[in-house]
C-alpha cells in the first residue's frame, strides 16, 4: 500500500516511515507546504493517508474533509496527541490514533 504521511515533526515522520516500510508499505512523506494537500496532485497515486490533526497553517481536519469529498477512495487515518482534537476527526477518518501509538495499531488502522 502506498501511504502519504502528513506530519510536521520531521523526527516523528521519519519514525512513522520506518515503521510502515518495515511492514512492507511504500511511504511518501509531507512535512511542508500543507496547503498544497488540498489539490488533486498529491493524492493521485496514494492508497492511504496518515494525517496529523495539528499542523501549522492548516487543520488536519480540513485535509481529511478534502479527501472525503474529492478522493473518497483514499483511506484516511488521523493522529493526534489531543483527545479533544480526536473527536473532531470522527466521521472524517476511518480511525483516529492518539499519540503515542504502536506501529501495530497503525498497520491495523490502515487495513
Amino acid at each position: 500500500m502506498r501511504v502519504r504521511i502528513v506530519e510536521d515533526t520531521k523526527a516523528l515522520a521519519h519514525l512513522l516511515r520506518l515503521g510502515l516500510e518495515d511492514e512492507g508499505h511504500d511511504v511518501v512523506t509531507s512535512t511542508r507546504e500543507f496547503e498544497r494537500l488540498l489539490t488533486p496532485a498529491p493524492w493521485e497515486d496514494v492508497d492511504a493517508a496518515l494525517i496529523d490533526l495539528y499542523l501549522p497553517g492548516i487543520k488536519g481536519t480540513d485535509i481529511l474533509r478534502y479527501l472525503l469529498d474529492h478522493h473518497p477512495e483514499v483511506k484516511r487515518v488521523a493522529m493526534t496527541a489531543s483527545l479533544s482534537m480526536a473527536d473532531d476527526a470522527v466521521g472524517l477518518a476511518r480511525a483516529v490514533l492518539v499519540k503515542p501509538f504502536r506501529t501495530a495499531d497503525l498497520v491495523e488502522a490502515l487495513r
